[in-house]
């Protein structure tokens, strides 16, 4: 199995982005933007590479969080209530997605690992 997916050496002109994406994210997520206001906002074409340097940004440490309910959008959290809630959410999603994966090989018939194995405390 490979390994897990991290994002690329930021270029110039990726870290460029990654400031005006900074200088656009409100405050707050009743201020949430999405991507592809960001994205038109940037002149981009399509959101991916927002997307891509949002995520640069959130593995360089910068407090950037996302909500999939309205208001949908990324923003900075506005308290440690918010970043909390986010933080919350991510959990919950890490928690399905190892459902999904327990079902699948399921159904695929695949086996689980014994050896090695580590519980998880999610």
């Amino acid at each position: 199995m490979g390994k897990p997916m991290m994002p690329t050496m930021p270029t110039p002109e990726s870290k460029l982005l990654g400031l005006k994406i900074i200088q656009l994210l409100q405050v707050g997520h009743n201020n949430a933007i999405t991507a592809g206001i960001l994205a038109r906002s940037l002149g981009e074409s399509n959101d991916r590479r927002i997307r891509l340097a949002i995520e640069q940004l959130q593995h360089d440490g910068v407090a950037i969080a996302s909500s999939v309910s309205p208001p949908m959008g990324y923003y900075m959290p506005e308290n440690k209530e918010e970043a909390e809630a986010y933080a919350k959410s991510l959990k919950d999603r890490a928690r399905m997605i190892f459902i999904r994966r327990r079902n699948f090989r399921r159904a695929a018939g695949l086996s689980e690992p014994k050896i090695g194995q580590m519980a998880l405390g999610i």
